[in-house]
């Protein structure tokens, strides 16, 4: 992605060096630097013009200090040692002697940069390539000693083509996520879908680690070492529902994984077997039967129904009421963490996340004030707690994603229950939404966020203008104890009055509440036919209140008739 869009790999991985090309360069997150003061983190506060300074490194700036060409970088990775083969010991000098595990020697690492060096006239395009310029320096770098190890070569080999940067459209073998011969048609249905949400940054990497080796790693915070991991106590009953789906969507034939925990003060390894999905359904309360279908294509409101199911959400949240939808991860959260704690959480907590959560959705509190002291050692853990549940909880999302639909509330009654239709979450492309109806409720988001960033201007404004009036109210105290008439502008109500009448003004005009709805297929109706126009054969599939709530539709024209859809009022004038 930094290449296609010559922008900067940003990461803490040291592979970064050696990959032949990456964009403008690699940029270590350790080197980044903030504001005047080149601090480690961020702090608006203390600089209202934040500034950002990073170090890039680049291929060619290291393929220069080690005296060969970029494309010998991976050939380079391969002999000092990576994930996938290591033999510095043998290829570096006898007598080195690091000073610590993993250290490597310098002068062992300007021995083998040297040797290899004295390859670069050689071409380095294919394998075949690549294997002879591995052979000949090995065979330098023993002194003449044979190639005791027949998998030696083959396995630098490997390593070495593995820093080959291919397209993410392109097909390898060993993705996980690209097809298979032994795919059904179902798997393999499912397979494109999470490779797609992969390419749109929508699947994280925990699925991925998990699919190609069978090892994970769960996200570990800063906790109480004293008390039991939250990676263990919580996240481990929502991992195991990730990878049954994840071994049955894809059809691997992995049985267990491998996983890393915090136990106490050391790290232990633990073998998780990996259960069936179909059995995992009918522990739920209720019980749930799987769909004939992948889950990644069946209807979102089975995946919604299956994602509730993991995480025992109660009676009132199936489905979620759209007034909750925004604070839905951290309530379910919440919910999980009091289900599995030995000591459930006060209300006093539960209230303060759920007011916390709210506030940062509000427009009303621009910033908040910082902390007069440190945070104590319990709340640091328990903020560890909910931080990692809500990791498990968006990763268990990513499974069950609803993004690529539009939430319809749809207008009319439905003539099976004489109700009104259940909202319900649609495909963009089947939803029956129009261009026009979908421009609509865009430029209303549009409007709301630019309604939040107005209330914050004005609220910083109050704040400056009340600072503004103690300062004059200071002066004018001071000018009448020494007996002098203060100047002020005179008509200065007037003014805020016309300002405040003016601003009124604005937003009569400006605004906008919308409460578009697309009429069911099965009840749509339009008005009165006198008030239809004659011509191109209108049809009625939407309506909303416009502004001053006057009543409005949206009509789609005959397509003959070469008109847009466009929103007219309900007297249809033009």
């Amino acid at each position: 992605m930094a290449e296609r869009l010559s922008g900067y790999g940003a990461s803490n991985d040291s592979d970064y060096f050696i990959f032949p090309s990456c964009g403008k360069g690699y940029v270590p997150l350790t080197s980044f630097e903030y504001g005047p003061d080149r601090e480690s983190h961020l702090s608006i506060q203390n600089d209202p013009t934040p500034s950002l300074r990073f170090t890039t490194f680049t291929p060619a700036t290291t393929a220069r200090l080690l005296s060969i060409p970029p494309t010998f970088l991976p050939i380079f990775a391969s002999l000092i040692g990576n994930d996938q083969s290591d033999y510095f010991k043998l290829l570096g000098l006898p007598n080195s002697r690091p000073r610590f595990v993993g250290e490597m020697d310098p002068a062992s690492l300007e021995r083998i940069a040297r040797k290899l060096s004295a390859a670069s006239a050689l071409p380095a395009d294919t394998p075949a390539e690549v294997e002879i310029i591995l052979r000949t320096t090995v065979l330098s770098l023993l002194e003449g000693k044979p190639i005791e190890d027949v998998e030696m070569i083959p396995t630098l080999l490997r390593s070495a083509h593995s820093y080959r940067l291919q397209p993410v459209e392109s097909e390898s073998p060993t993705f996980p996520l690209h097809p298979t011969p032994n795919d059904t048609p179902s798997h393999a249905i499912s397979r494109a879908t999470y490779l797609k949400a992969f390419q749109h940054g929508q699947l994280g990497s925990l699925p991925l680690v998990f699919l190609k080796h069978g090892l994970v790693d769960p996200p570990t915070g800063v906790d109480d070492p004293d008390r039991p991991s939250p990676s263990l106590v919580f996240g481990a009953p929502i991992r195991l529902s990730i990878y049954a789906i994840l071994a049955h969507e894809l059809h691997t034939t992995r049985t267990e994984v491998t996983e890393h925990n915090r136990w106490r003060d050391r790290l232990v390894v633990s073998t998780v077997a990996i259960p069936s999905l179909a059995a995992l359904v009918q522990t739920f309360d209720p019980p749930l039967s799987l769909p004939a279908e992948s889950i990644s294509t069946t209807s979102s409101s089975t995946r919604l129904s299956i994602y509730l199911s993991i995480l025992s959400a109660p009676p009132f949240l199936r489905p979620p009421p759209p007034s909750i939808l925004p604070h839905l991860p951290l309530v379910l959260a919440l919910l999980h963490i009091q289900r599995f704690s030995s000591r459930p959480w006060p209300r006093s907590t539960i209230l303060s996340a759920l007011l916390t959560s709210i506030l940062l959705d509000s427009p009303v509190l621009p910033t908040f004030p910082p902390l007069a002291s440190p945070p104590r050692r319990a709340f640091i853990h328990t903020s560890a707690i909910l931080a990692t549940v809500l990791f498990h909880i968006s990763v268990l999302a990513e499974l069950d994603e609803v993004k690529g639909k539009y939430y319809i509330e749809w207008a009319g009654i439905d003539p099976d229950t004489g109700e009104a239709w259940k909202p319900t979450w649609e495909p963009k492309k089947t939803c029956g939404a129009t261009k026009a109806l979908i421009s609509d409720w865009k430029e209303s988001k549009r409007l709301a966020r630019e309604e939040e960033w107005r209330i914050k201007r004005e609220i910083k404004e109050e704040v400056k203008e009340e600072a503004l009036d103690d300062k004059a109210a200071l002066s004018r105290k001071r000018a009448r104890e020494e007996g002098v008439e203060p100047e002020g502008p005179k008509q200065e109500e007037e003014e805020e009055e016309e300002e405040n009448e003016q601003e009124e003004n604005e937003e009569e005009a400006d605004g906008l509440e919308y409460v578009g709805m697309i009429f069911h297929p099965k009840t749509r109706t339009v008005p009165a036919e006198e008030d239809l126009p004659d011509d191109a054969n209108p049809t009625i599939v939407g309506q909303r209140n416009g502004p001053r709530r006057a009543l409005q539709y949206l009509i789609q024209w005959d397509a003959v008739a070469g008109r847009p859809d466009r929103w007219v009022s309900a007297s249809f004038h033009y």
